[in-house]
């Protein structure tokens, strides 16, 4: 497959060749590709963890770590990925001493992308903590930073469609450029989601690459479709550091997939498109790339990363 080619539509039925799967696995083997979940507690993942578990028994001290940090620990041996989104940030700031439980129970080539506090994101809670730089880093950065250290992939600053409603795609671009330039952080370490169609320019993308800020691409019905923010952000993104979050099937509300899909121990509606796209980015791009999955995207979001390898 050609370059150009993946800056077009690509039909679903496309067979990527075995030499396509060799590179994927090569690329996760060196830490070049990491495969995460958005959050890991799921009681209908109990059977992922049940016959890995009788054949390797828990470490020394596991008893005195949360229920949180346990299943973790399980994900983290049982389900052979290297990577998770801590997704309960985004409603609570996670303090040090349990970010760094977290970081306790897995390997050192695991990386963890935390999600930002809501309020700083969203213009509905509290306008005067939207995109404050100070709150930011001392609620979010810096316990992150103390608590996973070399873990830490990415934190997440995640704005919503509804983000759009209340800034036009000129004054939105102006406040996070702003809030991004004030930020004292390892800016190659902090991603942007934006869900709002209007407001991811090929204008902002330019400033948040000037800055180091990491691409992101996001597989969700509210956002541009995925071959629309290929266009925006051109050829460049295969030699860049990537995010993709594959959170919802193209045809399904949150709730709908919610209900269709749990208790989330199986693919139910397959995304073939995605699947082949996204084997191909990966496959051609040259720089690191993370892939976080969401169960609603297909059913089951281990089983999603896994169909990537196959």
């Amino acid at each position: 497959m050609t370059q150009h080619s993946l800056f077009e539509p690509i039909h679903p039925n496309v067979v990527e060749p075995a030499a396509t799967r060799e590179r994927l696995l090569q690329k996760a083997r060196h830490n070049d590709l990491v495969l995460g979940t958005c959050t890991w507690t799921f009681p209908g993942w109990a059977h992922f963890y049940s016959n890995f578990l009788k054949a390797s028994p828990a470490p020394q001290n596991q008893h005195k770590l949360s229920k949180a940090a346990k299943s973790l620990a399980q994900y983290a041996r049982a389900l052979s990925l290297n990577g998770v989104c801590i997704d309960h940030a985004y409603y609570r700031p996670v303090d040090v001493s349990t970010f760094k439980s977290y970081a306790s129970v897995v390997p050192e080539s695991f990386r963890f992308t935390v999600k930002a506090f809501q309020e700083i994101t969203r213009t509905d809670l509290s306008p005067h903590s939207f995109l404050d730089a100070s709150l930011f880093e001392d609620a979010c950065w810096a316990p992150a930073l103390e608590g996973l250290g070399s873990k830490l992939g990415y934190l997440l600053l995640q704005f919503s469609a509804e983000a759009g409603h209340s800034f036009s795609p000129q004054r939105f671009a102006g406040a996070l450029t702003e809030f991004l330039h004030d930020l004292k952080c390892d800016l190659p370490r902090i991603a942007v989601e934006i869900r709002a169609p209007t407001h991811l320019t090929r204008e902002l993308i330019h400033q948040m690459r000037r800055l180091n800020i990491p691409d992101l691409l996001l597989i969700h019905p509210s956002a541009n479709t995925l071959a629309r923010q290929l266009e925006l952000f051109g050829e460049d993104l295969l030699q860049r550091p990537l995010l993709i979050r594959w959170m919802l099937h193209p045809d399904l509300s949150y709730n709908n997939a919610r209900e269709a899909f749990e208790p989330f121990n199986q693919i139910l509606k397959k995304d073939e498109y995605t699947r082949t796209l996204l084997k191909s980015l990966i496959a051609l791009r040259s720089a690191k790339t993370t892939i976080l999955c969401n169960n609603k995207a297909e059913g089951s979001s281990p089983l999603s990363l896994y169909s990537l390898m196959s």
